[in-house]
């Protein structure tokens, strides 16, 4: 009788055991399973904040700004140059991160910057026929060119 009492105990703690294993290789499970949405969530994070930061800028004279379809004449008297955000085609600009875009080196005579950029926000530093925009503070500066900055140069 004490022996069949001892093996009715062992089979309850094999029993025991098994339940134990089955619930590890769950929480194994479950634990991978979150591991690899949290690495889809990062890769996610980082696209993110890279299209955040993603600024775009272009330089050329007037008539090369105007083939890339970036600007356009207006008036009929006087003929101005206007920026065409809504049309411009991101393909034939410059892509930056604004974290890291502090300088650009602007090889042409008398660059003028067609976007709106806050004063204070940038220095241009004019040189004969090569030139330097330094930005001061990013993001004043390209909050208030819908990210998209334009130079003409001559």
């Amino acid at each position: 009788m004490e022996i069949q009492k001892l093996r009715s105990e062992i089979d309850n703690k094999n029993f025991n055991i098994i339940q134990l294993r089955t619930h590890i290789t769950n929480l194994k499970d479950t634990v991978a399973t979150v591991q690899n949405e949290n690495a889809e969530q990062k890769i996610q994070i980082s696209k993110q904040d890279a299209s955040l930061n993603e600024v775009y800028y272009i330089i050329g004279t007037k008539n090369q700004l105007i083939n890339a379809g970036v600007v356009s004449k207006t008036g009929t008297i006087i003929k101005k140059t206007k920026v065409n955000f809504a049309s411009i085609d991101k393909s034939v600009l410059t892509k930056a991160d604004r974290r890291n875009l502090k300088n650009i080196n602007i090889n042409g005579k008398s660059p003028k910057i067609l976007s709106e950029a806050p004063k204070g926000s940038y220095n241009l530093d004019k040189g004969g026929n090569s030139s330097v925009l330094t930005i001061t503070d990013s993001e004043k500066f390209w909050s208030a060119n819908n990210r998209i900055l334009v130079i003409q140069i001559k």
